[in-house]
């Protein structure tokens, strides 16, 4: 499952970076950031 928590327009990386926390992983790509369950 995968949820669109926030955007982040003004994000100049267009490159996916993934961050572990929660025991989820939150997924920033083209300036929006996403969850995964």
């Amino acid at each position: 499952m995968l949820d669109h928590i926030e955007g982040c327009a003004g994000s100049p990386s267009l490159s996916r970076v993934t961050t572990r926390f929660n025991g989820g992983t939150r997924i920033q790509f083209k300036g929006h950031s996403y969850f995964l369950l």
